[in-house]
């Protein structure tokens, strides 16, 4: 059985993914034969003579049901934002990281919006502060009645976003109609998915940190042009998965 499988089935992870960040950030061992050896390898094969000699490192990512969660409290932190009582929207929920960061952080009620399904994990799912829609492009909010009958009186008093393979660009028209007056936006800034191919190695990996300040410029540009207001944009504290610094963006509704 493939390492990954067995950290999920025998509850040493919460789900696969966060089984490959155990393993990938050096949490996994076999303690076997008086020597402590580092499993770095999803597909490391678990039988029955090594089964019982493996044990997880306890660490901060067992805090969230993904690492995202960490990325979003690094930055509630740093924006010294609060989140008691707030209604939120959650657009690109996946494993639900950020929202479960929200609800350990006093949220209200989060509503996760996600172009795939069953990604979702289990301790969220039927959650009485969670409801999830599934299937949905951020370009169709407007016409899904299913989640226009989520959205609170007033509209959200905060949206977080975590995107892939779009532009924020191309996402926060369509998310502004749904964030009331001084409402609060935090959005993940990923600069893969902002700049030109050209601007990447062979894994995807920023070549140019120069590129960063123009990423910052033209995410700035849009977020005054629809939201007239942008209070900070940061580093993300733990980089992207696969290997690219991140930022985050805040500010205000106030157009």
């Amino acid at each position: 059985m493939r390492l990954d499988l067995f950290l999920v089935e025998n509850k040493l992870a919460s789900s696969r993914t966060q089984a490959q960040d155990f393993i990938e950030n050096g949490y996994v061992y076999l303690n076997q034969g008086g020597k402590q050896t580092k499993l770095q390898k999803p597909s490391f094969n678990v039988d029955d003579n090594n089964k019982a000699f493996i044990v997880v490192e306890s660490n901060e990512l067992q805090k969230y049901v993904s690492r995202g969660g960490l990325k979003l409290e690094s930055a509630l932190k740093n924006l010294n934002l609060s989140i008691d009582n707030k209604s939120v929207l959650d657009m690109g929920q996946s494993t639900g990281g950020f929202t479960d960061c929200l609800l350990q952080h006093g949220a209200s009620h989060v509503v996760g919006v996600d172009v795939g399904h069953a990604q979702l994990h289990a301790s969220l799912v039927g959650h009485k502060k969670v409801s999830v829609v599934e299937n949905l492009n951020v370009k169709e909010l407007s016409s899904h009645q299913g989640f226009l009958s989520l959205v609170p009186a007033g509209n959200f008093d905060l949206i977080v976003a975590d995107v892939s393979f779009i532009s924020l660009g191309k996402v926060v028209d369509h998310l502004k109609p749904y964030l009331r007056t001084e409402g609060e936006y935090l959005f993940l800034v990923k600069p893969q998915f902002e700049c030109g191919p050209e601007y990447l190695d062979k894994n995807g990996i920023v070549k140019d940190p120069s590129v960063y300040k123009k990423i910052e410029d033209e995410i700035r540009k849009k977020m005054l042009q629809c939201f007239n207001n942008v209070e900070a944009y940061i580093k993300s504290d733990l980089i992207g998965k696969d290997g690219n610094q991140e930022f985050f963006v805040y500010g205000k509704n106030r157009s």
